[in-house]
């Protein structure tokens, strides 16, 4: 590595330097400040909500008028290319690069940040604003703001490192290149994700017969099935609420949590869709903690969150040696007639999370649902619990390839966080083959 110079930023190689994005842009400006009057027209009219994390997203857009957006685009021309800033909002720190060919107004949440392609290569800027280092310092620049706000003056005023212009490319490639494969993986596991949504509504609708195979539809053979409080189910199979199958539900530990000492204790943002992630780990030494610790196959419940996420359901599969679980979850058990991963993925089904929102209760910030309401979801099941165990094997051979994906997600989240440490920092140099090797090696 080269000699390296103490900066503001950190120590980086003696041939890199530190730079204010005013001076590395030539032109940072935000979109209007007037919301337009028209709601369709032939031009797209993008907002905060437009720009993720990386990337953006024109899904949910709104169109407006030729004359609106002639308005707009002469004081904000958006070109291909621009780094796209969210300024305002819950959002602020987002950050894309512009990835439309076609003209699009933008309202005043979102600053664009075009470069100077003598000094500064875009998506290089696009990297270090992503950064954990940029994402901070944003926050920083927001500090003490009652309404989470970045005004042009300070994004003006934001300083990164800046290598030549050679290695800004380069390196821009190597990070690209893992957003590119990071992103192919998400919608791979997405699609995945869907498969499994179309064939659980099938399996837990029609179930399997004696071989193991789905039953045919009931249009098909009316005669294998029967109607019931959910709709046409099979006829060896019953429904109830679940107070009947449910035995008992137990609340979480209340007390405070550390990060380092006592019993593991799982919260609401380590339950996924019937899995939990052990990434983030609290903490708690009480005896609460010591006397509510998870057996294996122990089914928990998210009984407060937001109403998106409330109701999420996961199975305890001994993913640490001992660990407790906070209040914000439930512990359910079932009866012998019930068998735990059955319950998950029913109650992780797309039609039985609608039914279990309409019992949330509205609180300050989340969503509640009280446990005793949740009993009262129905559930249909077969009365033989072999056949419940046959519908569970079919979906757990599915998620085979969705877990594989998911292992690989994380590979290469924590391969991108480490690169971004070192790259942009200019702790390791880039070589002229390092984007080929992050290509076939990843």
């Amino acid at each position: 590595m080269s000699e390296s110079t103490d900066t503001s930023l950190g120590d980086f190689p003696s041939d890199w330097q530190v730079a204010r994005l005013a001076d590395i842009a030539t032109k940072i400006q935000d979109g209007t400040h007037f919301s337009p009057q028209s709601t369709s027209g032939p031009y797209l009219y993008l907002t905060s909500k437009n720009v993720r994390f990386g990337r953006m997203d024109i899904e949910d857009c709104s169109w407006i008028s030729e004359q609106e957006h002639r308005g707009i685009y002469a004081r904000c021309d958006v070109r291909y290319g621009d780094v796209l800033l969210t300024k305002d909002g819950a959002n602020t720190g987002n950050a894309a690069l512009n990835s439309l060919r076609e003209q699009f107004s933008l309202l005043s949440s979102v600053a664009i940040i075009r470069t100077d392609d003598q000094s500064a290569h875009s998506p290089f800027v696009l990297q270090y604003i992503l950064s954990s280092q940029g994402q901070q310092r944003l926050k920083d620049m927001m500090a003490g703001n009652a309404i989470t706000r970045l005004t042009l003056e300070k994004i003006k005023a934001f300083t990164l490192p800046l290598p030549p212009l050679p290695q800004q490319r380069k390196i821009a490639r190597i990070l690209t290149t893992l957003d590119n494969l990071i992103e192919k993986t998400e919608a791979l596991i997405a699609k995945y994700q869907s498969i499994k949504q179309g064939m659980m509504a099938d399996l837990f609708t029609r179930g399997v017969d004696a071989n193991g195979k789905l039953r045919p539809p009931q249009s098909a053979a009316p005669e294998l099935y029967k109607q019931s409080e959910l709709g046409w189910i099979p006829m060896e199979w019953g429904s109830c609420e679940l107070s009947n199958v449910v035995v008992r539900a137990e609340y979480g530990i209340s007390e405070s949590l550390d990060d380092t000492e006592g019993v593991p204790v799982l919260r609401m943002n380590n339950l996924s869709a019937g899995r939990v992630d052990v990434c983030d780990i609290k903490r708690s030494g009480c005896v609460q903690a010591q006397r509510l610790l998870l057996k294996n196959l122990d089914v928990l419940f998210n009984r407060t969150n937001s109403i998106e996420h409330v109701g999420r359901t996961s199975i305890w599969r001994e993913e640490l040696p001992l660990a407790s679980f906070a209040s914000y979850l439930v512990r359910l058990i079932p009866s012998e007639q019930l068998i735990p991963e059955y319950l998950v993925y029913w109650l992780n089904l797309h039609e039985t999370q609608i039914a279990i929102r309409q019992f949330a209760t509205p609180g300050v910030h989340q969503v509640n649902i009280n446990p005793t309401n949740l009993r009262r979801t129905l559930i249909s099941l077969p009365s033989n619990v072999n056949e419940q165990s046959a519908i569970c094997r079919v979906v757990q051979q599915q998620e085979t390839e969705t877990t594989k994906e998911f292992l690989y997600l994380t590979k290469l989240r924590l391969q991108k966080s480490g690169l971004m440490q070192d790259l942009l920092t200019g702790k390791v140099p880039v070589t002229p083959d390092e984007v080929e090797e992050v290509a076939t090696h990843v």
